[in-house]
């Protein structure tokens, strides 16, 4: 069970110039992460604000987001995204990555050579997009490379897939996230870290001061601005921002 409320704070990350909070959304506790990403752009949008790129965290990254918000803000959705949780990922035998899909064919075809025997649509419980890909019993019984591929004794090997679109976004984005590049750009989103601990320890962000939804959210608004109102003061005064601490245990380590 969860009590209170939650916020959720977007600030400008541009070089040289102060980090400004430029959107602010208060929930009640229980609300999925990943269900705010598409409300943080429509605010952003009304305001004429969308960056060219949002820096997010994981929660708030899947699939469907990866190709719905380009498509409809004309923005990309920059956070890392789960790997490849199945166990043939992690021990580099048959995954996914391995299978040949032929989406015209709404075919699949295994490492042996084998193609699939059925493709079927389907939705899942929240009414999202699956297509259920199934193997012929004949064909996986008998492969010698079975004990790579399944460790089902009597089945034969089965996939859920996301759409097309979904599919290959994600599997870009699992490839990209690995280089030096991405992760030199995804290190201003720690920016936000330290504004969520600067609205926690200096302007107890975290104590609502009221009861409800709508003044708990008022609150978090005037202190997102009271921040904002440090920094451009700051900023104008030739203060720099300060580097991010390297603790003594990173020291010990490096």
């Amino acid at each position: 069970m969860w009590t209170g409320y939650k916020v959720f704070l977007t600030e400008t990350c541009d070089v040289d110039k102060p980090r400004i909070i430029s959107n602010v959304i208060t929930t009640v506790a229980g609300e999925s992460d990943i269900n705010q990403t598409a409300k943080i752009h429509d605010a952003l949008e009304a305001k004429a604000l969308l960056p060219v790129t949002h820096l997010a965290d994981a929660a708030f990254v899947n699939a469907d987001l990866l190709v719905k918000t380009p498509e409809t803000y004309g923005v990309q959705l920059l956070g890392p995204v789960r790997i490849d949780s199945s166990w043939q990922a992690k021990e580099g035998t048959y995954d996914i990555g391995r299978f040949n899909i032929d989406w015209s064919a709404e075919t699949m075809t295994c490492p042996q050579g084998k193609k699939s025997s059925s493709w079927t649509a389907k939705e899942d419980p929240s009414g999202n997009e699956l297509i259920s890909v199934k193997f012929r019993y004949a064909d996986c019984s008998y492969c010698e490379t079975r004990n790579l591929c399944t460790r089902n004794k009597k089945g034969s090997r089965q996939f859920t897939l996301k759409p097309k679109a979904q599919l290959e976004a994600l599997s870009k984005a699992r490839i990209t996230q690995q280089t030096l590049e991405w992760r030199e750009q995804y290190k201003a989103r720690s920016g936000i870290e330290s504004t969520m601990s600067q609205g926690v320890r200096a302007n107890n962000l975290r104590r609502s001061r009221y009861v409800g939804l709508g003044k708990t959210a008022l609150q978090h608004v005037i202190t997102s601005v009271a921040i904002n109102v440090q920094r451009v003061t700051d900023w104008l005064g030739g203060f720099e921002i300060a580097p991010t601490r390297v603790s003594s245990f990173a020291h010990l380590q490096g």
